[in-house]
This record gives structure tokens, sequence and C-alpha cells, in this order.
């Protein structure tokens, strides 16, 4: 998922067709030989917003410790 955000995948779909063109990004991001089913990233989504408290939780945690890290970074 974070994938297709950073490279601007605008759908799923989109997301999908690169990872099957693209081995190297699969590799990278601990895919097998093809992308995951377009079931799959409904699926994931799905359990994830169930959590979605627990991760706003988590982002602040990770953004607390950056700003430690890094005092010039903002959020």
């Amino acid at each position: 998922m974070l994938a297709g955000i950073v490279f601007q995948h605008p759908t799923i779909e989109s997301l999908r067709r690169e990872l099957n063109r693209n081995g190297q990004l699969r590799e990278m991001v601990g895919l097998g030989s093809v992308a995951p089913s377009a079931w799959a990233y409904t699926r994931f989504l799905h359990r994830i917003l169930e959590h979605r408290e627990d991760l706003g939780t988590m982002i602040h945690h990770v953004i607390d410790d950056l700003q430690q890290i890094l005092p010039d970074f903002r959020d």
C-alpha cells in the first residue's frame, strides 16, 4: 500500500499492474512472483480500518520520536 502512495498510483489496479511489471519493486516490498489479488487488497484495507484508533496512536508516537531526533521535523 505504501508503494502505491509513494509512487502515486491512483488505484489499486494501477499499483497491481506496476507490481506485476516491476520485479524489483515486488522484491523490495517483500512480495513473491506476482502482486496480490485485488481481493487481498480489499480484505487488507477492511481489516486495517478496524484498527483506525490504534493506527492513529502509532502514527503520533512515530511523529513524536521523529521530532526528538529531528528538531526541525513538523507534522
